[in-house]
């Protein structure tokens, strides 16, 4: 169960981030505050990573800050935000909520069988 909860901890907080990249006003020091303040103290990102994930600019600083996760397999997949607002065409064949329900029904189905 441990792993289950630090699995959805660190999706929530890398959803936080992404979700964020397509701000302007979520970039910027007061920006990275207030994404902060809804990050969990759990996760096997937590406390190592979590700084340094928060501090990223654009979306390849966060590929590039997970590299050597779990979770950099599922990032190098997804598009970046900004550019798929921006480019509505975009080819989009996953995008932040597939993989982590993808990944997260992995680890519930491996709970399962025990």
């Amino acid at each position: 169960m441990d792993e289950l909860l630090k699995c959805e901890s660190d999706w929530e907080t890398l959803q936080i981030i992404y979700n964020s990249f397509n701000k302007p006003e979520m970039s910027d020091a007061k920006g990275q505050g207030l994404r902060k303040k809804y990050f969990n103290n759990l996760g096997h990102l937590y406390p190592g990573r979590t700084k340094k994930l928060n501090d990223s600019k654009e979306y390849k600083d966060l590929v590039d800050r997970l590299e050597g996760s779990e979770y950099h397999k599922y990032f190098t997949k997804i598009p970046d935000p900004v550019k798929a607002e921006q480019e509505p065409e975009l080819d989009m064949d996953l995008t932040i909520d597939d993989c982590q329900k993808r990944d997260l029904s992995r680890r519930y189905s491996m709970g399962f069988m025990g």
